[in-house]
């Protein structure tokens, strides 16, 4: 099977979108479909070159997505065909399942546990979370990162508990998610 996919061949250059053949599924490895994915200021960090040369060129991006499983490799407990999921980048429940190559052009192309710009993607089963099935694919990414990331810096790094007061500069993305915990993440 072939994918369209969004290709880092080199840092500080347009992205190429080509066509890659998706490899077979190994232990804790699942095939989603993506639905919507999002682009992470982390990700145009790693196009420019923010931490330095990349010595995992080619390889694929993304790691916030919605998306529906359409098989699952050997030992996956966690999810199964025809569930929607939200496709995130920080471990979850399951198989830590580590990367992938995909073929392009006569080329190996680099993919970790998790890339999401691409149609077709293998993901480690544990870089998953099964979602109702009504669940809309955009509100999927932001469960993936910006909000959960949000949540994250209120809950483990600020450590804010109920009845605190907090101050948040910057209402972006990750902003509203701090301020959605703030909000709810008491109740």
């Amino acid at each position: 099977m072939k994918t369209p996919a969004a290709i880092l061949v080199e840092q500080r250059k347009p992205l190429v979108i080509d066509e890659v053949e998706v490899p077979a599924l190994k232990r804790g490895q699942v095939l989603v479909e993506i639905h919507a994915t999002r682009v992470c200021g982390s990700q145009i960090g790693e196009i420019d070159g923010v931490k330095g040369p990349d010595k995992f060129l080619p390889h694929l991006l993304g790691h916030e997505a919605g998306a529906v499983v359409l098989e699952v490799g050997p030992e996956v407990t966690h999810v199964a065909t025809g569930d929607r999921v939200v496709c995130h980048w920080r471990p979850g429940a399951g198989i830590d399942a580590g990367g992938s190559f995909y073929k392009w052009n006569g080329r190996e192309v680099n993919a970790g546990p998790i890339t999401t710009f691409q149609r077709y993607a293998v993901i480690s089963e544990n870089r998953l979370t099964k979602v109702p099935p009504d669940t809309d694919f955009e509100l999927s990414c932001l469960l993936a990162d910006t909000l959960t990331t949000g949540f994250g810096i209120i809950n483990n790094d600020a450590k804010v508990k109920a009845g605190e007061s907090v101050v948040i500069f910057g209402v972006g993305g990750i902003g509203l998610g701090c301020g959605a915990w703030c909000q709810i993440g008491w109740s």
